[in-house]
């Protein structure tokens, strides 16, 4: 009987351990998205600041070079008509050449504007190329598009992913409607821009994606339907004036990311104090199930012992009788309505007689004897039974 005692706590031990490392893992394994869109978010908001940081630090020259530029490329699209490179997830494209070890200012060095909108929640950093590198961290300029630096007839197309499980990114472009706006930050400038047509077309469809003369747009590029793929959904807007009040709706990603990063921070500090709560509970439990305990109690009615009163000991459940050497585990009250039981594993047990149920438990290792959790029993009340626990015997 003790060596099939033994297998059943050790199977029990290795059930309880097998059901907290499966909860750790359904956890993590639902809580990844979150943190994971969370950890890029905040990787590409190190960018964002880096390219920030460097327009600040650049002089007025430096930055109006870089800005004719833009200005001179977007010119010369203007006259000859732009071309449209490669879909960005075409196989043209997921052939290029990308280190595979890339450098550490490989992102910044290639960031040429934030794109900033509100309306989901969203600032991404603007690449200067397409690749999958970029396309995994923010968003991307279609090549043979205009720089987003605005101006008449000027038309970019600003690529980003959809339905990534490591980074939201565009996945909530269709929640766009007509008259949302969205917005550019490029060479220490803000540019605003008002949706007015979204389209559905197929990969190789550009016509929507052309220079129209004197317009400003930029169009948002993104896979559609979601997880399939198959098509690719066109958000364009066109210029409007950026006036100063519109700095507060730039405001909204940032509070949104921030609110969402203290949620993961305090969200996991409480995962890891429930964790440990749960395998200290679990330490404890394990400890107390190892000792053996004194279970002895009195019961009294009108202050006169009750004699012959018997309880049968079951588990903690109340379903299944505990057994001793092959016998079932009992005891009947003597002369002095005293029951006892030597040498019991400590845990939880419920103690069942013809007139109710009580129930019992070892609350910490160094108890001595078991305690009695029910003081007032149903069957107490209508008897008028008196329980005297062990803490009054020495």
């Amino acid at each position: 009987m003790k060596k099939a005692a033994k297998r059943t706590t050790k199977k029990r031990t290795f059930l309880d351990i097998l059901m907290v490392l499966l909860l750790i893992f359904g956890i993590g394994a639902l809580s990844y998205p979150f943190i994971s869109d969370t950890l890029n978010t905040f990787l590409d908001q190190q960018i964002i600041n880096y390219y920030q940081a460097k327009a600040n630090a650049e002089n007025e020259e430096a930055m109006q070079a870089a800005q004719e530029k833009m200005e001179q490329k977007n010119k010369e699209l203007a006259e000859k008509g732009s071309n449209p490179g490669a879909d960005p997830w075409s196989d043209a494209t997921k052939k290029k050449k990308v280190p595979k070890n890339p450098p550490k200012d490989y992102y910044q060095t290639h960031t040429i504007g934030v794109i900033n909108i509100p309306k989901i929640k969203i600032k991404l950093p603007i690449f200067d190329t397409t690749n999958d590198l970029f396309l995994a961290k923010g968003t991307s300029l279609l090549e043979g598009t205009s720089y987003p630096t605005g101006g008449k007839s000027t038309h970019a197309v600003i690529s980003g992913h959809r339905g990534l499980p490591e980074a939201k990114l565009f996945t909530d472009l269709p929640e766009l409607k007509n008259g949302d706006q969205f917005f550019i930050e490029i060479n220490k400038e803000i540019h605003a821009y008002e949706v007015d047509q979204i389209k559905v077309v197929e990969p190789t469809n550009t016509d929507y994606l052309q220079i129209e003369k004197d317009k400003d747009y930029v169009t948002l590029l993104t896979c559609t339907p979601y997880m399939i793929n198959s098509h690719r959904l066109l958000v364009r807007g066109h210029r409007i004036a950026y006036v100063p009040k519109m700095a507060a709706e730039l405001k909204k990603a940032d509070h949104y990311q921030l609110l969402r990063i203290i949620g993961i921070v305090v969200g996991g500090l409480l995962l890891i104090a429930l964790l440990v709560a749960a395998v200290i509970k679990h330490a404890k439990t394990l400890a107390i199930a190892k000792k053996r305990y004194l279970l002895k109690f009195s019961i009294l009615q009108d202050q006169n012992p009750i004699t012959g009163m018997t309880f049968a000991v079951y588990d903690r459940k109340g379903k299944h009788q505990i057994n001793r050497d092959g016998k079932p585990l009992e005891a009947t009250s003597d002369e002095a309505g005293i029951i006892q039981i030597e040498a019991m594993k400590g845990g939880k047990y419920v103690l069942k007689s013809t007139t109710g149920n009580l129930k019992i438990q070892i609350k910490k290792v160094t108890d001595e004897r078991f305690t009695l959790l029910t003081k007032k029993s149903p069957w107490q009340k209508t008897n008028n039974y008196t329980l005297e626990n062990n803490s009054n015997f020495k």
